[in-house]
């Protein structure tokens, strides 16, 4: 981000939420977001922390929030059998679904809660009550 992220921004026209996104990635732990300074009781050695961005799309800011919403919802989850199951878009949708994100991704999360409920539901295959997370991975 740091490197290429001005010229990506001038050359590609990203969306505004991703030039923010990469902005706020690119002075992730820099002096451009401040720090503070941490010395050691013992042995009096000192060392700058800058800051982080904060922003949700940063894997650096984001990696301690993963974790701990892994951890939650591990917690609600009963002692069961778990299935990952991945839903994918043809990658033709893509000009679509940036265009139009919030209308296209709630059908695809509406329609594979109706497919994974309905298949499980039928005796054939399950016969149980079913419960789904989903979550969008782009």
């Amino acid at each position: 981000m740091r490197a290429y992220g001005e010229h990506y921004i001038k050359n590609r026209k990203p969306y505004i939420d991703q030039i923010k996104a990469i902005r706020s990635m690119r002075v992730c732990r820099t002096p451009a977001l401040g720090g503070k300074q941490i010395s050691c009781a013992k042995c009096g050695h000192t060392q700058y922390v800058y800051n982080s961005c904060g922003n949700r799309n940063c894997p650096i800011c984001q990696s301690i929030k993963k974790e701990l919403w892994i951890d939650k919802q591990l917690k609600k989850m009963l002692p069961v059998k778990h299935y990952h199951i991945v839903f994918t878009l043809p990658h033709e949708l893509g000009e679509l679904l940036l265009s139009n994100q919030r209308v296209c991704y709630n059908i695809l999360f509406k329609s594979a809660w109706k497919t994974i409920n309905s298949l499980c539901s039928l005796p054939k295959w399950m016969g149980a009550q079913t419960g789904m997370i989903s979550m969008l991975h782009t």
